[in-house]
């Protein structure tokens, strides 16, 4: 996977050699998303520019806030 894949839902697949996994990596104040397979994180793509309906990609993890995730 490249920096800029998309996100989507899909069923889960169990398996450990998956791109369906993710990593929590405690960062200040929440947590970077960070594919297994890939390395690269959870980025909700044109954060500055978007809101509802945003997508999700795959990018270069950084402390950008659209990389950063909290969990209630």
């Amino acid at each position: 996977m490249n920096a800029g894949t998309k996100v989507s839902e899909y069923y889960c697949n169990q398996t450990t050699g998956d791109n369906q996994l993710y990593a929590l990596v405690n960062r200040s104040g929440g947590f970077w998303l960070v594919n297994v397979a890939s390395g690269l994180c959870l980025d909700v793509d044109g954060v500055r520019t978007g809101g509802d309906n945003a997508r999700l990609t795959l990018y270069y993890c950084s402390d950008n806030d659209d990389h950063h995730w909290t969990i209630p």
